[in-house]
């Protein structure tokens, strides 16, 4: 069995010790009380999962003040050191509740997002604390066909990301099933031929990009509107 080796509490020495296999206690100390000084004994705190993502916390004292920390937290930083610039705690299993100090190293956010992919812990959807929508909304979104500030004025969010739910870049988990938002990009067409942009169509055509836009859109001139040309439309996408 590994040796269990303990150290004080950063910033709570001689109140609070954490030990190498991720457990924590309270030292024994004599508290000032009604009827004059009384002691208290250490004892072995019990940490509590997080409601939000299921890391283990406990609640520290000191000057009568409560102070919530993550167990994680304080066993890397008491046996591995501050965290170095631009790293995290990185859990080498992927369980969050398992704390001892040979299952933590400091990693790259990349890597901690890499890790959680990887042992299936990474939050999803509603299930991230940060979340303004849930899936029932999001399938709303995705069977939509309004404009995205449209759809984002009706949900309270954003139309960019209306247009990163529809276009897959967020909320990716959610299954795409037919007569939902299809990604569609912008078209020239001239002459029944579509270009992606109009210096394509220049290059192909040898035409000047102004007068193909004149003749994809149409333009104004002297308060009259002239329509675009027969065999040409501007096809508007729906990208974000």
């Amino acid at each position: 069995m590994t040796d269990e080796i303990w150290k004080a509490v950063g910033g709570f020495e001689g109140l609070y010790e954490v030990s190498s296999l991720g457990r924590v206690r309270s030292l024994p100390r004599v508290m000032r009380a009604n009827y004059g000084p009384r002691e208290y004994g250490g004892k072995i705190l019990s940490p509590v999962a997080r409601k939000l993502d299921g890391y283990l916390i406990v609640s520290l004292y000191r000057n009568s003040k409560r102070y919530q920390r993550t167990v994680h937290a304080i066993v890397i930083e008491s046996f591995k050191g501050p965290a170095p610039a631009g790293m995290q705690c990185c859990h080498n299993n992927g369980v969050r509740s398992d704390c001892r100090a040979e299952n933590l190293r400091w990693g790259t956010s990349l890597e901690n997002s890499g890790d959680k992919k990887v042992h299936g812990t990474a939050l999803k959807g509603e299930k991230c604390g940060n979340a303004k929508l849930n899936e029932e909304q999001v399938v709303e979104i995705l069977y939509s066909s309004e404009p995205h500030n449209i759809v984002g004025g009706r949900f309270g969010v954003s139309a960019e990301l209306i247009g990163l739910i529809r276009n897959g870049k967020a909320w990716r988990h959610v299954e795409r099933k037919p007569g939902m938002y299809t990604r569609q990009a912008a078209a020239w067409i001239v002459d029944g031929i579509s270009y992606s942009t109009l210096v394509q169509a220049s290059e192909a055509l040898g035409v000047a990009v102004h007068v193909l836009r004149y003749r994809c859109k149409g333009r104004h001139a002297k308060g009259k509107f002239y329509p675009p040309a027969e065999g040409c439309r501007f096809v508007e996408g729906n990208q974000c």
